[in-house]
């Protein structure tokens, strides 16, 4: 079962394995570094310096930055393991729900008596006819604004537009990208430095959140914002979202406008964070065939009713 280590027999033979376990993921994190170096001097020389293997090679580099992002976290996770004593092999939680959600804007209902439920890894798709209340409704669980009936909780708190703890651990991607006047670097290292985050720690998140999305720190890391293209851009902002490592990402018409290979690329992304740290994604999107692909319930807005209750078959 992912996300648990496990070994037959008694408590003391657990911790002796575990301990074999953990030396030998040190060493292939310490493997993966050196590496991860390599290929970042030979990214660093600029494309003039080189082969003809140049396309493969990044995405080569790209491909061993994802896998040491993730053994990193993962390593960094054995110090809270759970050990399942009762053999159940699975612990669920809520992770946000949404009771009987209502929302109307200068007298214009928009929708009434939405409810859900998200765990952890779940994800849940939203379509319906543009002007339903879709972006309001992410904008509702982004606690931007409140229903006006209706509760949200979030890890078993009441959530709402004050709630600025909660509101740090979801993170809202809307459809036109918002990015600072600066570089991709320090667009997404924001965030982690309005929290205090040290200097070469974020840099190093912020290159991993980079990889991610396909944006190659040797080339993208000090590009300007001006620079970039629509899908550059907007997968600058997801980058910036997920250096934040949200456990709720909501994700508003992503793919608007943008080319084939930025819609694969978020994709990925969002599909990685869900499998990486156990993002709950909720995704609003006409693209309908990867929502069934990708959802465990898709909603279906219609003149402010929830017209449809779909469960994909995978």
């Amino acid at each position: 079962e992912e996300g648990y280590f496990k070994i037959k027999g008694g408590y003391t033979r657990f911790i002796r394995e575990r301990e074999k376990f953990l030396n030998a993921q040190q060493k292939l994190e310490g493997s993966l570094n050196s590496k991860m170096r390599r290929e970042d001097e030979w990214l660093a020389q600029g494309p003039k310096a080189r082969t003809t293997k140049a396309k493969y090679r990044i995405e080569q580099a790209r491909r061993l930055r994802l896998e040491l992002y993730g053994l990193k976290q993962r390593n960094r996770q054995t110090a809270t393991v759970d050990i399942d004593f009762l053999g159940t092999g699975r612990q669920t939680k809520r992770l946000m729900t949404g009771l009987n959600l209502s929302k109307s804007i200068d007298g214009k209902e928009l929708f009434k008596e939405i409810s859900f439920e998200l765990g952890p890894k779940s994800c849940l798709g939203v379509v319906g006819e543009n002007g339903s209340g879709k972006s309001t409704l992410l904008r509702i669980l982004a606690m931007l604004e409140d229903p006006v009936q209706g509760t949200v909780r979030f890890e078993g708190k009441p959530a709402s537009f004050k709630s600025r703890c909660l509101r740090r651990k979801i993170s809202l991607l809307t459809q036109e990208p918002y990015l600072l006047k600066r570089s991709v670097r320090a667009n997404v290292e924001y965030g982690l430095k309005m929290r205090g985050m040290a200097p070469d720690e974020r840099s190093e998140i912020a290159d991993q959140a980079m990889a991610m999305v396909g944006l190659d720190p040797g080339e993208y890391a000090k590009r300007p914002w001006y620079a970039l293209s629509g899908g550059e851009a907007q997968r600058t902002a997801l980058a910036s979202r997920l250096a934040l490592r949200p456990g709720v990402l909501l994700l508003d018409e992503p793919f608007n406008n943008l080319d084939v290979d930025s819609i694969r690329l978020i994709q990925q992304a969002a599909l990685t964070a869900r499998k990486e740290w156990n993002a709950a994604l909720v995704i609003v999107s006409h693209g309908r065939d990867w929502l069934e692909q990708a959802c465990d319930r898709i909603l279906t807005f219609k003149l402010g009713r929830l017209n449809g209750d779909h469960t994909p078959v995978h």
